[in-house]
């Protein structure tokens, strides 16, 4: 199917057991990619109740002639719906589909609904057929009738809480763990926020027994962050009776946002043919103090990246990247350096006509560190300064363009050009700005206002403090790679691997300017949920935006405000008008119907955001309450408590 165009799925369910299914559980659909891995998926609204059993078992009282034990009853049902966007990269993909108990909200110990087709892997998901998306480059074949397994996961400990955390509990293997001499936690560190807190000094050890055979999986993970960052270099790991740190077991390192330390145990000599009695952690060098926090710890047959792609030479991932941050999307917020050589270290000079000309320094910022850019020599005529990104973060393709907090701080007024560019692995990979392009900035109303650039860099003027988005499209293929000649540098930025970011600017020009960078991040663009404009009338809108509970006579009015509106034409005005001579209600709740398709999944944002107007005759405030609905159990999702009515 073509790129863009809407993916219709269509099956037909026949229930041939003797009873109905009882409870209309959701039914899922999704896309594996030829690796086998789950890439998307999409909740339908299919009522899995509806398909009734094809026979159902007679009773004498019923006198059906010929007395037989069964007669026919239900037919084979079809379901259908309709994707609009699948978004997927080309290649080919599995179509896939199961019926999710809702007791996998709660416990991975929660059964499956098993079809009688053979095609169906442990996690549920049965196997419809194959599906190529867009274009398929030459050599291209479809991928094996079957996709393949899922991953072996052979879970240790994810430290919930079940069983409590102590010096010496069990794992989640029922096998004995743990732990001694650590500074917290009486020397057993805590379990909080559902990871495991070590603060290690001295002494520290924690040992989990395993106690069996791990030849079936190769691969060890540990889910870890650090207090500082850094810290895979002061723990060893001892396992099979090989010792190495963390550092020199994965070869990754640990940062402040949690990531997954991916060890290949074979690799590193450790003998999988053996059984495998325990794994332990321990203070690596004397003298040497910290915090590290271990999420969870498992053994498996195969990693799942989060840049596995369609089959057949497709290009381009489908899953979300920056796996381990806690904010979707999150680059780069300077918090994890612990000086101005740590910062130097990590943002270093890419090129400069005098090396040295521009200070990198830590600075206050929108978090509590920044990046505190200032002229060191005041004739230099230009300065890059360069920033490689982690193997984890580089793929930015499911994003819309690039984000981050700036400040000008200047004592003559003097605005500042900043020049920035994303660097990639391609052929005459640099992308700078598009000259004559622009940003957007974050206006006092909350809306999004273009700012242009100056020529080719972005414009930041004096006293400026706040956050800057750049979309893709206002990047071009940097002309000094063809020699200056803009028409034969005319590539299109593919952001699927950025391997460098970096910021320049001549420090000649800016000797009293001093630039701090923070927050650099991804994002998405927003995204309307309900715009209000396509209500034809109040009853339109109270179709969708109905009472859902109110204490006493109806006293809330939901009409289309066509006057107090901030983009569009209409809004949702919500007055109270109560009956003739009764009191209004104590409290009204109005819900909006449930949404549907993409628009339920919000994983990609980091929030809710409305405009809002209070017109009041009087000048009186409003409390609002605001809530979000899923579909968990006890899935009512409210604001904070003190925070649960915003005043406006």
């Amino acid at each position: 199917m073509a790129q863009g165009a809407p993916l219709k799925v269509g099956v037909i369910i026949q229930n041939n057991g003797v009873a109905p299914f009882s409870y209309p559980w959701k039914v899922r659909l999704g896309v594996k990619n030829a690796s086998g891995k789950l890439v998307k998926q999409w909740d339908t609204t299919w009522d899995i109740t509806k398909v009734q059993p094809a026979q159902i078992r007679t009773y004498p009282e019923w006198n059906v002639p010929g007395n037989p034990k069964y007669v026919p009853f239900g037919e084979p049902y079809y379901f259908d719906t309709t994707i609009d966007d699948p978004a997927l990269s080309d290649g080919y993909y599995y179509l896939v589909m199961k019926v999710v108990n809702p007791l996998e909200a709660i416990s991975s110990k929660a059964k499956q609904v098993g079809f009688a087709n053979a095609d169906q892997d442990k996690e549920g998901w049965l196997n419809l057929g194959t599906v190529l998306m867009g274009d398929c480059a030459s050599p291209c074949s479809p991928p094996p009738t079957t996709p393949p397994p899922p991953p072996t996961k052979l879970l240790v400990d994810n430290y919930d809480g079940t069983p409590a955390w102590s010096a010496s509990t069990q794992n989640d293997l029922n096998q004995w763990t743990g732990s001694s001499n650590f500074a917290n936690g009486n020397g057993a560190g805590v379990v909080e926020n559902g990871a495991l807190a070590l603060q290690y000094q001295n002494m520290s050890r924690l040992e989990t027994n395993i106690g069996r055979n791990l030849a079936a999986t190769n691969k060890l993970v540990i889910r870890a962050k650090g207090a500082a960052g850094g810290e895979e270099s002061q723990i060893n790991l001892t396992i099979g009776g090989v010792t190495k740190t963390l550092g020199q077991f994965s070869g990754d390192t640990l940062t402040t946002s949690y990531k997954d330390l991916v060890i290949d145990l074979p690799a590193k000599g450790v003998d999988l043919s053996q059984t495998i009695w325990s794994i332990a952690l321990a203070q690596a060098t004397w003298n040497t103090t910290g915090t590290i926090y271990i999420d969870e710890i498992y053994f498996t047959d195969k990693y799942e990246t989060d840049t596995e792609t369609g089959g057949g030479n497709g290009n381009g991932p489908d899953t979300p990247t920056n796996p381990g941050t806690g904010t979707p999307g999150l680059i780069e917020d300077f918090e994890s350096y612990a000086n101005d050589a740590a910062i130097g270290q990590a943002w270093t000079e890419a090129w400069s006509d005098k090396p040295g000309s521009v200070t990198r320094a830590l600075g206050q910022a929108s978090g509590s560190k920044g990046l505190r850019l200032s002229v060191a020599t005041a004739d230099s005529e230009w300065a890059n300064i360069i920033h490689a990104i982690p193997q984890d973060k580089r793929d930015w393709s499911r994003y819309d363009g690039l984000s981050f907090w700036v400040n000008n701080t200047t004592s003559d007024s003097k605005d500042f050009s900043l020049n920035v560019a994303l660097e990639t692995p391609v052929t005459k990979g640099e992308f700078g700005l598009k000259d004559g392009g622009s940003a957007y900035t974050l206006a006092a109303d909350g809306s999004w206002r273009a700012a242009a650039f100056n020529g080719a860099s972005l414009n930041v003027p004096a006293g400026f403090s706040g956050v800057v988005r750049i979309p893709w499209d206002q990047f071009v293929q940097a002309a000094w790679q063809c020699d200056g000649d803009q028409a034969a540098c005319a590539a299109a930025l593919d952001p699927s691997e950025i391997d460098g970011l970096q910021f320049g600017f001549p420090p000649k020009g800016y000797t009293q300017n001093v630039v701090t960078i923070d927050d650099i991040a991804l994002y998405r663009a927003d995204r309307s949920l309900d715009s209000f404009d396509t209500y034809a009338d109040d009853a339109a809108l109270q179709n969708v935006w109905k009472i859902d509970w109110e204490d006493g006579d109806p006293s809330v009015l939901r009409t289309l405000d066509k006057t107090n509106v901030a983009n569009g034409a209409q809004a949702m005005k919500l007055s109270v008008v109560p009956p003739s001579g009764k009191p209004a209600s104590n409290w009204v709740n109005i819900k909006r119907a449930a949404f549907t398709g993409t628009d339920t999944d919000w994983t990609d944002y980091e929030g809710l955001t409305f405009w809002l107007n209070n017109a009041s005759p009087s000048g009186k405030s409003m409390d609002l309450n605001v809530a979000l609905v899923t579909d968990a159990s006890k899935g009512g999702v409210f604001l904070k408590s003190r925070r649960r009515r915003q005043v406006l």
